[in-house]
């Protein structure tokens, strides 16, 4: 079975169905999920979504758009939350230069403050990293005391030479729908070279829903067909990359169940 490990459930457009999809896990193919975050509202969803479910963890975190309206109460509320049975990591943080919603000053400072309290709350980290490699591995380089608790760099769209330097660090990569996408010959080149000992998948619902249900909202139970993708470019049975990706991921999320 696989691992959805980032999933915004805690999105409002899954307020009426979020159970309803849930309980369908199981015949879905699907293990566990990660309720990603992305600001302090969306943590307290997470948790509770967290809470009713068995088969749901979640993350903490401010992402990079939202980096401007950061505050010190926003990371007094995150480390609060340090030992709560269900939290399995800090994310998603990062830097976004595609929007520049929030300045890159911000950004970074934000990233920092986050990449700190990750590393004494003892959890590993979930980036978000677009248009903005370069700055996000610097400062990850700079301060590499704070990623003793693994990097996963999610929904990676990045070239083969990102990945390769991401890799070698011993961080992890996260693939999601947008590798079925049509003549998506960057992610083909990427998976075709780079060993799947540190990758793992996601669908980031309710963005990038996989081909063909693309323009539709995305749900968890659409990584099967990110799996079946990824199989067809190594050449390999979907039931090894279920066993290699679900494998990787307990390995990352290691307080996961």
């Amino acid at each position: 079975m696989l691992i959805d490990t980032h999933a915004h459930l805690n999105d409002e457009k899954y307020a009426d169905n979020y159970q309803d999809i849930i309980s369908k896990l199981n015949e879905n193919n699907i293990e566990r999920i990660v309720c990603a975050s992305f600001d302090v509202p969306s943590s307290i969803s997470a948790q509770k979504i967290a809470a009713e479910f068995d088969t749901v963890y979640y993350s903490i975190g401010t992402h990079p758009h939202n980096a401007k309206d950061f505050s010190k109460d926003d990371l007094k509320f995150y480390k609060s939350q340090k030992g709560q049975k269900k939290l399995v990591a800090f994310g998603e943080i990062g830097l976004d230069y595609h929007y520049d919603f929030s300045p890159k000053d911000a950004q970074k400072s934000v990233f920092l403050y986050q990449l700190e309290a990750a590393c004494e709350m003892g959890l590993p980290i979930i980036i978000h990293s677009r248009e903005a490699y370069d700055d996000t591995l610097k400062i990850l380089d700079d301060n590499i005391e704070y990623t003793k608790n693994g990097i996963l760099v999610h929904c990676y769209t990045g070239t083969l030479d990102y990945a390769q330097e991401i890799l070698k660090r011993g961080f992890f990569l996260s693939f999601g729908g947008a590798i079925t996408y049509k003549n998506n010959h960057i992610a083909y080149e990427v998976l075709h070279n780079i060993s799947l000992k540190n990758v793992v998948l996601e669908t980031d619902c309710p963005y990038l829903t996989p081909v063909p249900y693309r323009g539709k909202v995305n749900e968890p139970k659409y990584i099967n067909l990110v799996a079946q993708k990824i199989a067809e470019w190594k050449g390999v049975s979907v039931t090894e990359i279920e066993d290699i990706t679900t494998k990787n991921a307990f390995r990352f999320f290691n307080r996961m169940e």
